[in-house]
C-alpha cells in the first residue's frame, strides 16, 4: 500500500521523471487559478488570494513565525461564483496563500511554470472559528510575546499529519487564531524564564487560558560527533515542538522544563537535528539525576543531477525544490544540472523539478541517500 504522505506528493508532483515537452519558450507571465467552495459546494467569494516569492538559495527556511521577509508578488479576490486568478510576474517557487472569510487559511506552494494548469485549492475550504489563547505565567499575569502552536486534526488530499497554526501573543497576552470550527484543539506555549505549558481546547470553545509553570532549571549540553560543542542548537520539548532555549559558545544552555517533559528535540539551521531523553546518562554514578546530552551529526544536504529522461542529457537552469511541511528548499540546477539542498525537517523525502519546456519531475532521495537523479 502507498504510504498516504508519498502519494499525496505524488499527486503534486504530477509524474516522476523529466520528460520532453511540447512548447517552444516560457510564457511571459503565469497564472494560478482556482474556484472556492465550502463543504457543501457553495461558492465562497470575497476571499484574499495573496503570492510570495521564496528563496531559491537552496537553504531550508521555516515560515511559522514570521521570521522570514517575503516580498508579495500577486493579489487577487474571489469572486461571487468562488473563481480567482493570480497573475505572477516570472518563473519561481511561490507561496500560495488563500484567506477566506470564515474559513480555515489555505497554503499552498508552487513551482512556476507549470505543464499543467495551477488549480487551488485541492479540497473544499473548511469552516472556522476563532479562538482566543491567552497564555499567562504562575501569578496569573497575562504574558506579552509568548510562542504559541494549536494543533487538530487534519484534513485535505495534501495533509502530511495534523492541523497546526503558529501565533504570538500580542502586549495584552492574548492571541486570535482562527482554527478548525468542529474539532477539539490542543495548545502550547512557551515563555521565557518559564516551562513550556499545554492545555486541550474543547470543539467549540471561543476563548481558552493556557497557565505557564516555572518548572526546573535543567542544563543542556549539545557536542558534535568529535565531542566538539555545537552553538546555536535550538531546544524544543518534543511535543510542544517550540524553542524553549539555544546553546551558547560552550554547546551549553539551561532551559526550564515540566517535571512530565522527559523528550526534547534539537535542531540548527544547517539542517542538524536529534532527540534526547532526560535521563541519567551512561557512565553516571548510580542515583545521579538526569541529564540532557545530545550529539548531532553533520547535516547531508540532498545533492543530484537533473537531466532529460529521453535523451539522459543534463538540464541546467531548472528548479528544484524539497519539503512540503514547515521546512522547505529551493534552488535552480547550475553547471551541469547538478544541484544541493538542505535536507528539509519535515514532509516526504522527495525532490522535485521544473523547467519550461518539461514535464515536472521528481524523485524519492530516502532517509540515508545523499544523490538523487531525477
Amino acid at each position: 500500500m502507498v504510504d498516504r504522505r508519498l502519494k499525496s506528493f505524488l499527486l503534486a508532483a504530477a509524474s516522476l521523471f523529466a520528460l520532453p515537452f511540447q512548447s517552444s519558450a516560457a510564457p511571459a507571465e503565469y497564472r494560478v487559478h482556482g474556484k472556492l467552495l465550502a463543504t457543501a459546494g457553495k461558492p465562497v467569494g470575497g476571499a484574499i488570494v495573496t503570492a510570495t516569492a521564496l528563496p531559491d538559495t537552496g537553504e531550508a527556511f521555516d515560515l511559522r513565525f514570521g521570521n522570514l521577509e517575503l516580498p508579495e508578488v500577486g493579489r487577487a479576490a474571489s469572486g461571487l461564483d468562488g473563481r480567482f486568478e493570480l497573475v505572477l510576474p516570472a518563473e519561481g517557487f511561490y507561496r500560495i496563500v488563500i484567506h477566506p472569510e470564515a474559513f480555515l487559511l489555505v497554503e499552498q506552494r508552487v513551482l512556476i511554470p507549470s505543464t499543467e494548469p495551477v488549480v487551488l485549492p485541492l479540497a473544499p475550504l473548511r469552516p472556522a472559528r476563532r479562538l482566543r489563547l491567552a497564555v499567562e505565567g504562575p501569578d496569573g499575569k497575562k504574558l506579552a510575546g509568548a510562542r504559541i502552536r494549536v494543533e487538530g486534526p487534519g484534513g485535505g488530499v495534501l495533509d502530511t499529519g495534523a492541523w497546526q497554526a503558529f501565533a504570538i501573543t500580542g502586549e495584552a497576552g492574548v492571541a486570535e487564531l482562527e482554527v478548525p470550527a468542529d474539532s477539539s484543539l490542543k495548545a502550547f506555549a512557551v515563555a521565557p524564564g518559564l516551562a513550556a505549558g499545554e492545555l486541550r481546547i474543547g470543539a467549540g470553545a471561543g476563548q481558552a487560558t493556557l497557565r505557564l509553570s516555572a518548572g526546573s532549571p535543567q542544563p543542556v549540553e549539545v557536542v558534535d560527533a568529535g565531542r566538539r560543542p555545537l552553538p546555536g542548537i535550538t531546544v524544543f520539548p518534543a511535543d510542544a515542538r517550540l524553542p524553549i532555549g539555544i546553546t551558547g559558545k560552550d554547546g551549553k544552555a539551561v532551559v526550564r522544563v515540566a517535571p512530565e517533559q522527559k523528550s526534547f528535540l534539537f535542531a540548527d539551521a544547517g539542517g542538524r537535528e536529534g532527540l534526547a531523553l532526560l535521563r541519567p546518562l551512561p557512565g553516571d554514578p548510580p542515583g545521579s539525576p538526569p541529564r540532557l546530552r545530545i550529539e548531532l551529526a553533520e547535516p547531508r544536504p540532498v545533492r543530484g543531477q537533473v537531466v532529460d529522461k529521453a535523451t539522459r542529457q543534463a538540464v541546467e537552469g531548472a528548479w528544484v525544490f524539497a519539503g512540503m511541511g514547515s521546512g522547505t528548499s529551493a534552488a535552480r540546477c547550475g553547471r551541469g544540472g547538478y544541484f544541493e539542498l538542505s535536507r528539509p525537517r519535515e514532509g516526504v523525502p522527495m525532490v522535485g523539478a521544473i523547467k519550461a519546456g518539461y514535464r515536472q519531475g521528481g524523485a524519492h532521495y530516502g532517509e540515508t541517500a545523499d544523490a538523487v537523479e531525477i
